[in-house]
């Protein structure tokens, strides 16, 4: 499974508004694990995965774990100031649309 760095980064910029939970079980008995943004961004779905556990708990635990990994990997690509995502991020138009939504500070 990959992530998208536009996903990622809205996970990392958005830490205090993002949900993880399960949605039940799909038509091929897998749970299906979901992160989502809050009710404050009109509960935006952003990943969701068929997972293969015994439980919602479970499902749940997993996407609260790929949750901290990917703000893990953001944390290490954004502190290398030579990696794709910080030059992108850098850029002087980057910056104005982050200001626009309101992400610039959260990038420095």
């Amino acid at each position: 499974m990959g992530v998208s760095r536009i996903t990622a980064l809205e996970i990392y910029g958005n830490q205090n508004d993002i949900i993880c939970e399960c949605w039940g079980e799909n038509d091929d008995g897998l749970f299906v694990g979901v992160i989502r943004r809050g009710p404050g961004h009109n509960n935006k779905l952003l990943l969701d995965v068929g997972l293969k556990v015994d439980s919602e708990e479970e499902a749940v635990s997993f996407m609260e774990s790929l949750r901290d990994s990917i703000i893990s990997a953001m944390e290490k690509e954004l502190a290398d100031k030579e990696s794709q995502t910080s030059e992108l991020l850098q850029d002087d138009s980057v910056q104005s649309a982050l200001k626009v939504v309101g992400m610039a500070k959260r990038m420095d």
